[in-house]
């Protein structure tokens, strides 16, 4: 006796029944979320990376960028997005493993002792900054909040790396409900494409206004310098794209306890970089940064990318 495969099910029967609103109605439920999966993936990334900010979590925030810049300039996008999955299984595996493994008191002693010299704690990057530290056994929410995050990210690249292997799930059916989704679907994106770049601009000059930094100089020459060329500003997006990916890093790197303690060498604020929760009438930059102000630390460069 075969095996019932209610994913086959639901292809074959939106297929055969072509005006049954039932079996369109219940492609949507099973095939949506399969593909909008990868979206909840991206946002659990960001919250882990955001959650602390160290060496290791920049590498989820990392990941997500990463993965925009493919899905936004790459063809055969999908194809490419599988393949740099493979890193991503990977590196939450050894994230994972390092952040679990730190947490064993004999392996913390060997670290801080043997593997990592006091001096380079002290004069350069901190295992803080890494992430490599362990938390206190006795307080149970601490460990819990502290491993979480990894696990999430581990489950759902799992998830999505088998949600990838289901290549039919793209196919477009001839089911005439389905067929018109798609086509209104393709409409709105048509429609977008259309306005996008002028909405963009706008955007662009707002952040500018807003936040008056060398950061926001360099967007603002890289914009004028297109505006009067149509064809130009068409062929915007990658280096824009590529240009917030790297301020993005950037600006996150500069949260870390390395800078925190030379903030006051260079006139950080002017260059565009200031630590989160910090304000141009509030000069003391707070210890650390909840994750509602991470999110608006990073808001912009996101919205830009």
């Amino acid at each position: 006796m075969s095996q019932f495969n209610f994913e086959d099910y639901v292809l074959k029967n939106t297929s055969i029944r072509r005006n049954s609103l039932g079996f369109a109605l219940l492609y949507f439920a099973y095939f949506i979320p399969l593909d909008g999966w990868i979206l909840i993936t991206y946002v659990v990334f960001l919250l882990i990376g955001l959650s602390e900010l160290h060496l290791i979590n920049l590498g989820y925030v990392l990941i997500v960028l990463i993965a925009l810049l493919i899905h936004q300039y790459s063809s055969n996008v999908w194809s490419k997005v599988r393949i740099f999955w493979l890193f991503v299984v990977t590196y939450c595996t050894l994230a994972f493993g390092c952040l679990y493994a730190v947490q064993y008191d004999f392996i913390d002693r060997w670290l801080r002792n043997s593997l990592y010299p006091k001096h380079w704690n002290n004069t350069y990057i901190s295992l803080e900054d890494i992430g490599l530290t362990r938390k206190d056994k006795t307080n149970l929410f601490v460990i819990l909040s502290t491993m979480i995050g990894p696990v999430l990210a581990l489950i759902n690249s799992f998830l999505q790396f088998s949600v990838f292997l289901k290549d039919n799930r793209l196919q477009i059916k001839t089911n005439v409900y389905v067929k018109q989704a798609i086509h209104y679907f393709n409409q709105t994106l048509y429609f977008g494409q259309l306005h996008i770049a002028k909405l963009f601009v706008i955007f662009i000059f707002i952040f500018i206004v807003r936040r008056v930094s060398l950061i926001s100089l360099l967007y603002l020459i890289f914009i004028v310098s297109l505006l009067p060329f149509r064809s130009l500003l068409d062929s915007l997006w990658a280096p824009m794209g590529v240009l917030s990916t790297i301020v993005l890093i950037c600006r996150y790197i500069f949260q870390l306890h390395y800078f925190r303690k030379r903030q006051h060498d260079i006139n950080w604020i002017v260059v565009g970089f200031h630590r989160w929760g910090h304000t141009l009438s509030d000069p003391v930059a707070p210890q650390s940064a909840s994750l509602a102000e991470s999110w608006k630390g990073l808001g912009e460069e996101l919205t830009i990318l």
